[in-house]
């Protein structure tokens, strides 16, 4: 196990190959089909809410940003704009859904979006050299290492033998070995994410990146996106989703959910950098307080569409720090 290439399992070619459908046929046969059977039921009834909808009127390309409260949380919204004639969604999807080929492609035909994060593929690479996942001061380490942020100090036992196994064999090495490969996957999904909107999807974007009823802070890649491809972002607060999807199952308990749409934000006429490459260890270390600036601006948006019992968490306790939400 002592390749000089980073295992990924095929998720770069993936990428590569990846092209959201012409129109997203999968995506209204759900929409229309099987959650119009689905919030019907007598005994289950589902209803729906959204204030703001007029604020998504039109082809404009732009992005939206949602809160995270459970699995399934967009799909009441997904169903409301089709029914409606509004653009359709290609929501934001964790890498790791892509391992498996057949929920992939069924990802795709759902026009989701792949997006591999830095600690998901260096998760994968660990786990191919290791044999077993990093514990959670491991993959610490493997971080600030794959991000070149290591100041030097004491490696765990397991990231010096896992350092002479990967590529680069040492600290320094390993950093501009691994950047270089991020990028690869940077640039595809920027690719995607362009494209997407000129096929007239609207990317869907979860910044919080895990799920918790209550807000907790955003990651900045929808900022760093928006900025890229020059579109505004437009924040959604949901509310009670979280009660008819309690779980991993996709069909509604019933009850009732709400949605607010509130302004586009435009992080161009914040004083936004704009000489970067969205994704990128570079780009983050360049830029990273003005991202986050940026990104805890859109956060207070979808904030303010929320109520109390939804809004931000006193802490980050729901935040797994570990490699176990990669696996």
């Amino acid at each position: 196990m002592s390749d000089g290439n980073f295992q990924c399992l095929g998720i770069l070619q993936t990428l590569r190959d990846f092209h959201l459908p012409s129109v997203p046929y999968l995506q209204i046969l759900i929409a229309r089909v099987g959650l119009g059977l689905d919030y019907s039921r007598p005994h289950r009834r589902t209803t729906i809410s959204i204030d703001g909808l007029d604020k998504l009127e039109g082809d404009e390309p732009m992005m939206i940003a949602m809160n995270h409260t459970d699995r399934f949380n967009y799909m009441p919204f997904m169903k409301e704009l089709d029914r409606g004639g509004f653009c359709p969604l290609a929501p934001w999807v964790k890498g790791k859904y892509y391992q498996s080929p057949w929920l992939g492609r069924w990802l795709n035909w759902c026009a989701c979006i792949p997006i591999p994060s830095r600690g998901f593929l260096l998760t994968l690479d660990w786990v191919h050299r290791m044999a077993r996942k990093p514990a959670v001061e491991e993959y610490r380490q493997l971080r600030l290492l794959g991000d070149g942020e290591w100041s030097g100090g004491s490696l765990e036992p397991a990231v010096q033998e896992y350092l002479k196994k990967a590529p680069g064999h040492g600290p320094q090495g390993f950093a501009t070995a691994f950047q270089s490969h991020f990028e690869g996957f940077s640039g595809q999904v920027v690719r995607i994410n362009t494209e997407a909107m000129q096929r007239g999807y609207r990317p869907l974007v979860f910044p919080q990146g895990t799920r918790s009823r209550m807000l907790t802070r955003g990651f900045s890649g929808v900022v760093q996106m928006a900025l890229h491809t020059g579109v505004r972002i437009v924040p959604v607060g949901v509310s009670g989703s979280n009660r008819l999807y309690p779980g991993n199952n996709p069909f509604s308990l019933g009850g009732h959910v709400h949605y607010s749409v509130g302004e586009p934000f435009d992080p161009r006429e914040e004083g936004a950098p704009t000489d970067f490459f969205p994704l990128t260890i570079s780009a983050s270390r360049a830029h990273g307080q003005e991202f986050e600036r940026l990104t805890g601006k859109l956060m207070e948006r979808i904030n303010c569409l929320l109520p109390p019992e939804y809004q931000y968490a006193t802490d980050d306790s729901s935040r797994q720090l570990g490699a176990d939400r990669f696996l």
